[in-house]
């Protein structure tokens, strides 16, 4: 049997398992390695791309199984054309998936791997016209508009993560007092609305005081260890969280498959 497991974009048929014990003594041959199979079994040649001749495994039929790959008929919206979903893009090359990009930048790191489209990311209208054609849609940065995300679901579209965990983490009040409500450790905190709010709080520092929202990579954070720092706090809802005297920091990133 000859069947073509062509890599990255032409990939139809893949071997999902093969009985490995058709490479080990009392399965095939005692050599580990024979082309021979004792036990009933066959020999299954695969066609390399870069290779003109198959390549021949031995293994024991009844456990060989073939898995056709998932659907690829489908387009993947992604809000947000910067650098994690120019990443995303060239993982999903590989699967021969069909990508779709917003971002209001015309200039995006995005905008030569997809089917570029700029616009507003918060302004519901242009995130509905954009997903319509969009089976799966997902983002690669938190400040979107939800409610359309919400309303792309109602219509059946898949949208990952769900628009209740993005509003979460869009705003870092509603994480920490999350993390409090749900027994989660986490750094003391005062909820703050103003600068005024944050001097009255002077017994309380060092701190960290972070605006609660579209605050990411740095932006939105002053680090506030005496009065005289209380300057750089931000006029505007945001979180007073006590300096932690850390070693070490780790992000941590959960799939389901």
């Amino acid at each position: 049997m000859v069947y073509n497991t062509l890599t990255n974009t032409t990939s139809r048929w893949s071997l999902y398992h093969f009985c490995r014990s058709g490479f080990r003594d009392g399965c095939g041959s005692s050599n580990g390695g024979g082309r021979s199979n004792n036990t009933g079994g066959s020999v299954i040649s695969i066609k390399h791309p870069l290779s003109a001749e198959p390549i021949a495994l031995t293994s024991c039929a009844k456990f060989v199984q073939l898995k056709k790959p998932f659907s690829q008929n489908f387009t993947i919206g992604i809000l947000g054309g910067g650098q994690l979903g120019r990443m995303l893009i060239q993982s999903g090359i590989d699967y021969n998936l069909s990508f779709k990009v917003l971002d209001p930048d015309p200039q995006a790191p995005c905008k030569n791997l997809a089917d570029f489209h700029t616009g507003k990311l918060t302004d519901y209208e242009t995130v509905m016209r954009f997903a319509h054609d969009c089976e799966i849609v997902t983002i690669e940065i938190e400040n979107v508009n939800t409610q359309a995300l919400k309303d792309l679901a109602k219509q059946g579209k898949k949208i990952y993560p769900q628009p209740e965990a993005i509003e979460l983490i869009q705003d870092k009040r509603s994480q920490k007092k999350f993390y409090q409500e749900n027994g989660i450790p986490t750094a003391e905190f005062i909820l703050t609305d103003t600068q005024k709010a944050v001097e009255q709080h002077i017994g309380f520092l060092p701190a960290v005081h972070k605006l609660g929202k579209e605050g990411y990579d740095g932006r939105g954070v002053q680090i506030l260890k005496t009065k005289a720092d209380i300057a750089k706090a931000f006029d505007a809802p945001g979180v007073l969280e006590k300096l932690v005297d850390f070693e070490k920091e780790i992000s941590v990133i959960v799939a389901r498959t």
